[in-house]
């Protein structure tokens, strides 16, 4: 296969009224993000290796007995686990004394399951079943780290920006970060001439700014869940990406309230699907959907806003029409929504698992 990215075109999603009004969903529950994987809570090698399957539904409250994840080094697999499940999006329920914004997503139910016990450098078989999966279940793999000196990756960040294509009518956003996907997941495949073949990577890092600009549920729901982990491998659409290949994640400022500094929990005035906004109780949903090795310093959330030196709680607020508004209830709501077992017992992910950084007066942070 040969790539030729000067003959790729942009992907263009059309956006029209019937976007912006849809009908009321069909009775039933539906999975919102299909499975992935993701490394969870394991950072040193230990004895064995282990991942962790997410996946997102849109019941309003989780039922990890009617789901099973199988796994195994073939398609017998020969091991099997239960998930745990937990509400996510919900948190503004907590204080009823908080307005209901225009579009609020409701809530919603991620699912992870801990495959432990794997070996290393190990192809692994993994097999989803239940409610909304396909009828033979939801299967793909995945290959476990690499104890050698040798290993290789990919480093990729700030692809979550889908500008408007100018003069367009109705409105199109240009889709690029289907095409760096669909590229990533064939680096193997390139041909340039006088570079030696590139090898399939065993990883990748991204840096940050997933989305625009809230890190917003709907964000993920529009943009990113859809071309990561597309079931087509296509420049339009993106690739199977992260369903078989790590994929570490950092959060940038865009990820969590544009300048990284505050983040407004309640929801934008203006908002709804592909508006890159906050819909309503969905924001920094970053810490909702990633499991990442829960080692990163204490106390720099982003419940909390640098001041010099001083640390106060005073980073994420309620706004909305106008009015800011000051809830406890639901900020300690949305945290214990980011608690869950991640292979080292359950840890509200928040606390442990954010890039901090300091933006001075003399650099640009954006």
């Amino acid at each position: 296969m040969q790539i030729n990215s000067h003959r790729a075109q942009a992907t263009v999603l059309a956006f029209f009224v019937a976007f912006f009004s849809l009908a009321p969903l069909a009775a039933g529950q539906n999975v919102t993000y299909k499975p992935y994987i993701q490394p969870g809570d394991n950072g040193p090698f230990g004895i064995q290796d282990q991942m962790v399957i997410a996946w997102q539904t849109d019941e309003t409250s989780p039922n990890p007995g009617a789901f099973t994840v199988q796994f195994g080094k073939t398609v017998s697999y020969g091991q099997s686990v239960t998930p745990q499940g937990r509400v996510v999006d919900n948190y503004l329920s907590a204080d009823p004394f908080l307005p209901v914004p225009i579009n609020p997503p409701g809530p919603h139910s991620n699912y992870a399951a801990v495959l432990k016990g794997l070996d290393y450098n190990t192809t692994y078989f993994y097999r989803v079943t239940g409610p909304g999966m396909p009828s033979g279940g939801f299967a793909a793999s995945f290959h476990t780290r690499k104890h050698g000196k040798e290993f290789s990756f990919l480093v990729q960040g700030d692809e979550g920006f889908f500008p408007v294509e100018p003069n367009s009518n109705p409105l199109r956003l240009a889709d690029f970060e289907a095409r760096i996907i669909h590229l990533m997941y064939n680096v193997q495949n390139l041909q340039v001439p006088g570079v030696p073949a590139l090898p399939k990577p065993d990883l990748a890092l991204n840096t940050g700014d997933n989305v625009y600009n809230n890190g917003a549920e709907g964000s993920y729901r529009d943009f990113w869940f859809p071309v990561w982990n597309s079931d087509v491998d296509s420049n339009e659409t993106g690739a199977p990406f992260i369903r078989s290949i790590p994929f570490y994640i950092v959060v940038g400022n865009h990820d969590i309230g544009a300048t990284g500094v505050n983040v407004n929990m309640l929801g934008n005035d203006v908002a709804g699907r592909f508006s890159g906004n906050t819909d309503g109780g969905d924001a920094l949903a970053y810490f909702n959907n990633y499991y990442f090795p829960l080692n990163g310093p204490t106390g720099v959330d982003a419940q909390f806003t640098l001041n010099a030196d001083a640390v106060t709680p005073n980073g994420m607020y309620f706004k909305f029409n106008g009015t800011t508004y000051v809830s406890p209830a639901a900020i300690a709501a949305y945290r214990a929504s980011t608690a869950v077992d991640a292979g080292k017992g359950v840890t509200p992910q928040i606390d442990h698992m954010h890039n901090f950084y300091r933006c001075l007066p003399r650099f640009y942070c954006g």
